[in-house]
């Protein structure tokens, strides 16, 4: 999950490897500024309760500071029972933390159709608001849920809002499993952390986060590979080289291991080298137009017109709106 501040947009597709149906999922997720106040997004869940969080440790999934959630899958709620609403409060105000107001109101048709508050000062310790919501009442059909946090005179400070679905026939309940939460000190938040860094353009920041989670653990594959991408960032090839070729022994089919080799190579002109993991990497990829692109530049960098015509013609195959590789062809036939 994102952990960069901004809004990012999640997709998850799924495919029946049988019926080879696909279906998708599409959600914003939000990671606020640091300090600034706000409301986190809404999460609801058929069951929910305290919890101390293990001393120190990895978390339960759905498990967050003291609160445990088992969450509604896809947003609908069985019809006759009661449902949990959780949200978090985002370093909130003096005033707002002493004598503010959290409201949850559920609508429908743009009027109120139950409602319920609860003072912000019952959860201003831990952030974490979680309110049981009476929803056994409400007959099945659509509705949103809003919860907002109001100053002392009424003026509403933050809003989040949710759609919700009573059902008269609900799907079966919602079943989790997830990994745990790394303790801390684990390097895998400095990996996940530099990875952003990277993938927003900022290598100079990635760089030292991306070298200690790799530093920290130097067997594992995903760190040796992110550190090495942000030392090709910098424009240090042959520091990259060297700790990817730490793994080639244990990660033969790896194919983003022999790719960012490839490159590592092909920045060093060692075009030789860069050709043969390039065509590693497409034995492990055949369908990856960069492999073959980057493959067809080191076969001509090699004096071989024929075989880069051959791997670029595979990749225009695959994606014809290549312009660029389009007129690379062109000019060597």
């Amino acid at each position: 999950m994102p952990v960069v501040p901004g809004r990012h947009e999640l997709r998850l597709l799924f495919e029946n490897t049988v019926s080879k149906e696909f279906a998708k999922v599409e959600r914003d997720v939000i990671v606020p500024p640091a300090g600034e106040f706000g409301l986190s997004s809404v999460l609801l869940a058929r069951k929910a309760f305290r919890a101390a969080p293990p001393p120190g440790g990895p978390s339960r999934a759905f498990q967050i500071g003291d609160v445990q959630l088992y969450p509604l899958g896809g947003r609908a709620a069985p019809e006759k029972e009661r449902i949990f609403l959780f949200f978090q409060i985002l370093n909130p105000p003096p005033t707002i933390s002493a004598a503010g107001r959290i409201e949850a109101e559920i609508l429908k048709d743009g009027g109120s159709v139950l409602r319920v508050a609860a003072p912000v000062s019952r959860f201003a310790e831990s952030g974490n608001v979680l309110l049981e919501l009476p929803t056994e009442v409400l007959p099945a059909g659509s509705y949103r849920l809003r919860a907002a946090i109001r100053e002392a005179d009424g003026r509403e400070a933050a809003s989040a809002e949710t759609p919700l679905e009573i059902a008269a026939e609900p799907g079966p309940p919602t079943w989790v499993i997830a990994q745990k939460t790394p303790p801390p000190y684990d390097p895998y938040y400095a990996y996940a952390l530099g990875i952003q860094g990277l993938e927003l353009g900022e290598a100079e920041a990635a760089l030292p986060l991306l070298g200690r989670a790799h530093a920290n653990d130097a067997r594992n594959v995903d760190y040796g590979l992110g550190y090495a991408r942000a030392l090709l960032a910098r424009k240090e090839p042959a520091k990259a080289r060297a700790v990817l070729l730490r793994f080639t022994d244990r990660e033969p089919g790896n194919s983003a291991l022999w790719k960012t080799l490839g490159r590592a190579a092909a920045d060093e002109a060692d075009f030789r080298n860069a050709a043969a993991w390039f065509e590693r990497a497409s034995a492990l990829e055949p369908r990856a137009v960069d492999i073959l692109n980057a493959l067809g530049d080191c076969r001509l960098a090699l004096g071989d017109a024929a075989a880069a015509a051959e791997a670029w013609a595979k990749s225009l195959a695959l994606d014809p709106g290549q312009e660029e590789i389009r007129k690379k062809l062109s000019a060597i036939k």
